[in-house]
């Protein structure tokens, strides 16, 4: 990891994760919930984020990205569960 250059930003906020396109769909559809979420700090994107890209079917990534756009709308930033 400190070869690679990993080993400083292993434990910080500073990175943010690649949204991906579905859920960046989901989000740009109501403004106020695509706002709230590119508020967020990287912490609470990346934790939704990789929360959606690792939803082993189909059915459950949608419910997913579905349940991101709800709870930015609603500026809620937890509630993975």
């Amino acid at each position: 990891a400190k070869k690679q250059g990993f080993w400083d930003t292993a434990y910080t906020n500073l990175l943010r994760e690649r949204l991906p396109s579905d859920l960046k769909n989901a989000l740009i559809v109501n403004k106020k919930a695509w706002n709230n979420f590119q508020k967020f700090a990287n912490s609470y994107r990346n934790m939704y984020i990789g929360w959606v890209k690792n939803a082993k079917t189909e059915k459950t990534r949608k419910k997913r990205i579905s349940e991101v756009a709800k709870n930015s709308l609603e500026n809620k930033k937890t509630g993975i569960e």
